[in-house]
């Protein structure tokens, strides 16, 4: 999928694209206007040198010296002269035979310079042509000069003004793209709080998101308030039918169990009495599926809606305890308990909490050794719950499969549905607890550990 540019860039290229295109018509400007001055100035210098040299011309007439020119031009500017006068009946009197600047002589205004761009032995120039009357000279006559003069100084010159604008033009679109920019950040910090603040929240928390922002930013905000409350709504809607599916369920299949417990009980030793024993297992097996089908349906919708609160989970574990040693002694197993004097706070919700332990201690039972430790501790900042046993251990490549829902290992004994450990998962992420494994190949011993966040 194509990524879109950010809103800063966006803003920027919108805000930095037509600037762009003013400086560059500024600089057209500028470059005109350059040309033009450096022109205007270069050509009155030009003017100057001619009406200087006419003036030579019309004391000396015919006496001047080449050096005497040379010098006078050198006075006026560093640039290549190259210059030719023409005396009366146009012959030629000094100077370059060969400078013929464009246009006819003859059509010159007296004492009004013309102005002209030529190429001079592969040099540009810029020309100017002067035709004045000499009345001081020995024999009074029309008189024509003209002079001609490179261009590097004045095409220089008109670089440098127009690289000196290029830059202040430059430094003035970089300073305006530099303060949009923080313009835009600062202008879009709200909206960036609002989204720091969903990125900090928990899947857990659906509370209305509070944040100020712009007015109008202020919709979108009010918009996803909106769309979470009503997806609190169904997920309240959820919970509360799952809370009536299971009590619709658990009274049947409770009924059944008893039932066929009862018909056990009366009935005389024999094939019939063991099929009836069967039928007692069968239905509590059942009842066990629909119990945890049910959990794991509730800790999914509590994962979203639940208020967590702060209790002791070493006291939760003691509550237990004779409910867990009645399940262990019906499957032969030796159930043990470490379990600090002291409380172990943690938070999280106490009916889901019980269901972790629960369905840790079924899940040794029915798939780990005849020895299993149940174990509350607190480490520095963190709560540990830790269920092990001496069963054969998890293959490295099963470790992640056995968390999975309907998911059994292959060493895995009778019974069961698959659903303990994906339970024990999905109520642990509820509640930001990590669920670790530890099955070492050369130890006949599983732990599996819950560490929760210590609300000491």
């Amino acid at each position: 999928m194509r990524r879109r540019p950010s809103v800063t860039w966006s803003v920027l290229l919108w805000l930095l694209g037509p600037l762009s295109l003013v400086v560059l018509a500024f600089l057209a400007e500028a470059w005109v206007s350059a040309r033009r001055a450096t022109d205007r100035l270069y050509d009155q210098m030009l003017v100057a040198s001619a009406i200087s040299i006419s003036e030579a011309v019309d004391r000396t007439y015919g006496d001047l010296v080449e050096d005497e020119i040379i010098s006078l031009l050198r006075n006026t500017t560093e640039e290549r002269i190259y210059y030719r006068i023409i005396g009366p009946s146009r012959s030629y009197l000094t100077g370059y035979e060969d400078f013929h600047p464009p246009g006819d002589e003859t059509a010159l205004e007296p004492g009004v310079p013309r102005i002209s761009d030529m190429t001079y032995r592969g040099q540009r120039l810029r020309a100017v042509s002067l035709r004045f009357f000499g009345s001081d000279a020995l024999v009074p006559d029309w008189i024509t000069v003209h002079v001609g003069m490179t261009r590097n100084e004045r095409d220089a010159a008109m670089l440098a003004s127009v690289f000196s604008a290029a830059l202040r033009l430059g430094l003035l679109l970089a300073g305006a793209g530099v303060l949009a920019f923080f313009a835009v950040r600062r202008g879009l910090r709200s909206l960036l709080q609002f989204r720091d603040q969903i990125a900090m929240r928990s899947a857990a928390d659906l509370s209305p998101i509070r944040a100020t922002l712009p007015s109008d930013l202020r919709s979108i905000g009010e918009a996803l308030n909106t769309l979470v409350a009503r997806l609190r709504q169904a997920l309240e809607h959820e919970r509360q039918f799952i809370d009536d599916a299971s009590h619709q369920l658990r009274s049947p299949l409770t009924s059944l169990h008893l039932r066929a417990q009862l018909l056990q009980r009366d009935m005389p030793e024999g094939p019939l009495r063991d099929g009836v024993s069967a039928l007692v297992e069968d239905t509590r097996a059942s009842a066990r599926l629909a119990e945890q089908l049910l959990v794991h349906s509730r800790s999914e919708a509590a994962h979203h809606c639940h208020d967590a609160v702060r209790f002791d989970l070493a006291a939760l574990v003691r509550q237990m305890v004779p409910e867990l040693l009645t399940i262990s002694e019906r499957q032969g197993c030796d159930l043990g308990f470490s379990l600090p004097p002291q409380p172990v706070f943690i938070l999280g919700s106490q009916l889901l909490c019980r269901e972790i332990v629960l369905n840790l201690v079924d899940n040794a039972i029915r798939h780990g050794g005849p020895v299993i430790d149940v174990t509350v501790e607190q480490q520095g900042a963190q709560a540990v719950l830790t269920v092990a046993d001496d069963g054969p251990g998890i293959p490295l490549a099963e470790r992640d499969k056995i968390f999975g829902r309907f998911q059994r290992g292959a060493a895995a004994g009778p019974g069961g549905s698959g659903l303990g450990l994906a339970i024990v998962r999905q109520i642990a992420d509820g509640f930001g607890a990590a669920v670790r494994l530890s099955s070492p190949p050369e130890a006949d011993r599983t732990r599996f550990s819950v560490v929760f966040a210590s609300a000491s």
